[in-house]
């Protein structure tokens, strides 16, 4: 992983497919693919389907990602097709419900798109959209 610190403000953005996050005055850019600098792991996989099931409502397929003790937040920062999306969580017993956001309509390409924040440590998360198609994106948390 590449990386170049410059000083700043707190912020983070994405920049063709590359993460800037901005921790303790300085920026840390991070390719793709693996954890961050900032300690955030950056992953691609696929959305879920919403499907009711005996437990409620929830994710069916697609990827599942557990929140890590660094970062706050569920972000999106690349989609494969414009759409909205929305983040799910999943509770201790088992039972999800979606983050209090909502679907959120995020073009294709890269996006710097929070779905869910302040999720707590070892938290099982997933990503919906709203078609019946799959989507693939790649989330930070």
């Amino acid at each position: 992983m590449r990386t170049k610190r410059f000083h700043g403000s707190v912020r983070r953005f994405v920049l063709s497919g590359t993460v800037l996050a901005a921790t303790a005055g300085a920026v840390v850019v991070a390719v793709p693919g693996t954890a961050s600098a900032a300690g955030c792991t950056v992953k691609t996989g696929t959305t879920a389907n919403l499907r009711q099931t005996a437990s409620g409502i929830q994710p069916v397929g697609g990827a599942r990602f557990t929140k890590g003790s660094i970062c706050l937040d569920l972000n999106i920062t690349h989609v494969s097709a414009t759409d909205s999306y929305e983040g799910w969580l999943r509770r201790a017993n088992g039972t999800w419900f979606a983050c209090s956001k909502g679907f959120v309509h995020i073009n294709a390409g890269d996006a710097a798109v929070v779905l869910c924040s302040s999720v707590a440590a070892g938290t099982v998360m997933a990503v919906v959209q709203a078609s019946n198609t799959q989507r693939t994106i790649t989330a930070e948390y």
